[in-house]
């Protein structure tokens, strides 16, 4: 434990990112490797047959994951108050709520698939494969959601190193699965799927045990019956609710967009999936290193030190930026290089041209983001839930605008509206924070 506003602030700040942003890049590691493996085993169409369904999957599982990290944030509160015995009740009944909940969802979009394939403008070239992938994922998705259930229950009880036990795990079994499943059984994209579904089964199992090891030493494993507390679920959905919310709102407009990718045609769903893993790897960098920011933040306004705010956010952007700018300039600088680890050797393809026009012409526009980043880490700092989700409003909707407006260009269109809708949040959240939050916080200064 640290109190983060005591000490040199560039190196407290240091210290605690650099972790978290390895950890961020571990976690990329084995979705990128379903995707090169699909590239140089499958082909084009293999990655268009993941790019077709991407997004709505990203929506599912980002949405799940905002929801599971707000139960984690209620769990943590209930150790630390010692009240060992609500604890349990609680993660009892959010895991069956959790796996119940999206066991139904999973029910429900695999049985309207085909009216989401129409909406998503699937072409019928790929529909096939990316129906099996589609298919057997999202019947899988609640033993995948588990495993992020188990990992914030693990660091809500103070315990890092069992998840990133199970991360190395999990890679492992992908890993090994995608190549038995594609190269060796020749499965195609539905290989991915199965080699997903059955490493989060595993992992799943072991997350079940270290959670009963961890009651067991709270003495409450066996003595204490379960009991359903409409009390705690309440709490629960009261954390996980805004949470979930804020990931919902982002990726829905990513979603709405699939269809005007896919329409482009099938080189573009192609492109798009290697673009998103692009795209992700970077982000995760800024997106790690600015979660200093909220831990700072909280600990300053919890101490009544609001005049340290500015200086948070100004060191926050300083060491985004630090950290980011060499990723974006290395893929700036070798497009070709790092798109065509996702391709067949020496292809050559409207595909791999788009994944490069991304590099080189969107991808150095996600510095605007970083300014975008930080404000929502700031807020989530703050606990103002309300403008963390008018600030993600603001870009989803900029970017379904923009990309509407500008889609008759292709994917040059695309990307245009992509990182328009990012400048369009920086400006918002600037004005928000210069004309609103600056004032009230200097009010509290004063008072405090």
């Amino acid at each position: 434990m640290k109190d983060l506003t005591q000490g040199n602030i560039y190196k407290t700040y240091l210290l605690f990112a650099i972790p978290l942003v390895l950890a961020g890049l571990f976690t990329q590691a084995y979705g990128i490797v379903d995707t090169v493996i699909a590239g140089r085993f499958l082909g084009e169409t293999g990655l268009a047959a993941l790019g077709a369904t991407s997004d709505l999957i990203e929506l599912t599982t980002s949405t799940s994951w905002g929801i599971v990290v707000g139960l984690g944030m209620y769990t943590a509160s209930l150790f630390g108050a010692k009240q060992y015995r609500d604890l349990k009740n609680n993660l009892y009944a959010t895991f069956f709520a959790v796996f119940g909940i999206m066991l139904a969802l999973s029910l429900a979009l695999f049985f309207f698939r085909e009216p989401i394939y129409d909406l998503l403008r699937i072409k019928d070239a790929i529909r096939s494969e990316a129906d099996a992938y589609f298919s057997v994922y999202i019947l899988g998705f609640s033993l995948i959601v588990l495993n992020d259930f188990g990992l914030c229950t693990l660091n809500a009880l103070g315990v890092s190193g069992y998840p990133f036990k199970m991360s190395l795990l999990s890679m492992a079994l992908n890993i090994v699965g995608d190549i038995l499943t594609v190269s060796v059984l020749d499965l195609g994209v539905l290989g991915l799927a199965i080699a997903s579904i059955l490493s989060a089964l595993v992992v799943d199992i072991f997350y079940f045990f270290k959670i009963r090891k961890c009651l067991a030493e709270m003495q409450v494993l066996k003595d204490t019956p379960f009991t359903l507390s409409a009390h705690h679920l309440k709490k629960s959905a009261l954390y996980s609710l805004p949470t979930g919310t804020q990931q919902l709102v982002m990726y829905a407009a990513a979603v709405l967009v699939l269809p005007l990718i896919n329409g482009v045609g099938p080189a573009a769903s192609a492109a798009y999936v290697v673009i998103m893993k692009i795209y992700t790897i970077v982000a995760s960098v800024y997106q790690n290193s600015s979660k200093t920011v909220s831990n700072y933040v909280a600990q300053a306004s919890g101490a009544g030190k609001f005049h340290l705010h500015p200086k948070g956010l100004r060191v926050g952007l300083i060491q985004a930026l630090l950290f980011t700018i060499p990723f974006v300039a290395l893929v700036a600088i070798f497009p070709r290089f790092f798109a065509g680890l996702f391709f067949p050797q020496g292809f050559e393809g409207e595909a791999l041209e788009y994944a490069v026009m991304f590099a080189t012409g969107c991808l150095p526009f996600i510095l605007i983001n970083i300014v975008n980043n930080l404000f929502h880490s700031y807020f989530r700092g703050i606990a103002a839930a309300r403008l963390l989700l008018l600030s993600t409003a603001v870009l989803s909707v900029a970017r379904l605008v923009l990309t509407y407006l500008f889609v008759g260009y292709g994917m040059r269109g695309v990307f245009l509206g992509w990182a328009g809708s990012w400048a369009v949040e920086a400006v918002f959240c600037i004005l928000l924070y210069v004309f609103y939050i600056r004032k009230r916080y200097t009010q509290k200064r004063a008072v405090s």
